[in-house]
């Protein structure tokens, strides 16, 4: 798995920063990050998408790629991120757990 970019969103509505690299507390998600020590859904804390996906959606809406465009945080590239639903893995050091499918909310 690549990580292809890393945002965080310090408030809900402002425009994401990418950053180069985060800090994760565990139980509590992304240092920094709007949704960080909330716990009202399922995977709230960190959220995933693939870069294949988010290119797939801007070809087929005649849109020019933006990674940030769907507002995760861990853009990731050669991975099936569906399949890692109730599957513990590890990005870097941290380990993840694929608790919710990522619907889109808008």
């Amino acid at each position: 798995m690549i990580i292809e970019r890393i945002f965080i969103s310090p408030e809900r509505g402002v425009a994401q920063l990418e950053c180069e690299q985060i800090t994760v507390q565990s139980g509590m998600g992304i240092v920094g990050d709007r949704n960080f020590g909330k716990s009202l859904h399922p995977g709230q804390n960190i959220t995933l998408i693939e870069a294949e996906e988010i290119e797939l959606f801007c070809a087929e809406q005649s849109r020019k790629p933006d990674l940030s465009l769907l507002r995760r945080n861990l853009v990731t590239r050669g991975v099936k991120l569906n399949a890692l639903l109730n599957l513990e893995f590890t990005i870097g050091g941290v380990r993840l757990r694929g608790v919710e499918l990522c619907e889109p909310c808008v």
